[in-house]
């Protein structure tokens, strides 16, 4: 029951109004990100904040794989496009990418040559996993690639567990509740690693002791 409920509220839009943030327009979409400098940072943990868009409603349909990697006090975004091998781009109105944009891609092979060191061994922070980490193991089970060991968190299930009376779990609803200026968008997924990487210093700075628990246990 726990699960569909999740499911069922997970996609929900804010339902607070007249916010005191309101969303900013949309911007043009990053359509690549291929060698982002080094950013210095004062979160304490390794993660790769993962956000996945797929080309249709097949788990295994990844067009576009984006990671902002964290360790040793610095972090760097890589963003690549994939040419997931179908024609059906039936997301392309909530993400805003075509056949076109993928066509000179590479497939997810050569992809994940590169980003793989990223994923073995560490720590894979999502919002949402039902969508984000199904996406990868379903374009690594089609591909014919063993899934890494990794450690899977996923900070839906944190707001979950201890926010469980907010009327929505979305990821904009939770920026909301934060005060977080920046606002998750699929057209700019720059963005939405900004919004998940300050969901984090967050939690650091006012329970440390819950995220300590997420990242090393």
């Amino acid at each position: 029951m726990f699960g569909f409920l999740k499911k069922l509220f997970s996609n929900e839009s804010a339902t607070k109004t007249n916010s005191p943030h309101p969303k900013p327009p949309k911007k043009r979409r990053v359509i690549e990100l291929l060698d982002d400098d080094w950013h210095e940072t004062d979160f304490p943990y390794q993660a790769t904040i993962l956000n996945i868009q797929r080309a249709n409603k097949s788990y295994g349909s990844t067009c576009e794989i984006a990671i902002r990697y964290i360790e040793d006090g610095k972090y760097k975004d890589i963003i690549r496009l994939v040419n997931p091998k179908t024609k059906t781009f039936s997301f392309s109105n909530y993400h805003g990418l075509t056949l076109d944009d993928v066509a000179d891609s590479p497939a997810f092979p050569a992809v994940w040559d590169d980003l793989s060191p990223y994923f073995s061994n560490k720590n894979v922070v999502t919002y949402f996993a039902d969508a984000h980490m199904k996406a990868l193991t379903k374009t690594l089970e089609r591909n014919h690639i063993a899934i890494p060991e990794m450690k899977e968190i996923d900070l839906c299930d944190y707001f979950w567990e201890y926010h469980d009376s907010w009327k929505s779990h979305s990821l904009d609803s939770v920026a909301e509740h934060l005060d977080i200026h920046s606002y998750p968008d699929a057209h700019n997924v720059q963005q939405t690693l900004d919004v998940i990487y300050e969901i984090l210093e967050i939690i650091q700075q006012k329970r440390p002791g819950r995220l300590k628990k997420l990242f090393l246990h």
